[in-house]
């Protein structure tokens, strides 16, 4: 992982980094590294299953 410096005006309004989710032995989320800039939109798409409502809850 990778420290990430951010000036106020561009500090992300989310920022992950090496995000990993295991149930169980299972292991769901493999690194996930997601920045949100303030002001922007932005979407999680993907098929059923890939993980989007699971990132949503570790955020």
């Amino acid at each position: 992982m990778s420290a990430s410096i951010h000036t106020a005006a561009e500090t992300p309004k989310v920022e992950i980094s090496g995000l990993h989710k295991f149930f169980g032995e299972l292991h769901v989320l493999r690194g996930i590294d997601l920045i949100v800039p303030p002001g922007s939109v932005t979407v999680l798409i993907g098929p059923s299953g890939s993980g989007k409502s699971t990132l949503l809850r570790c955020i």
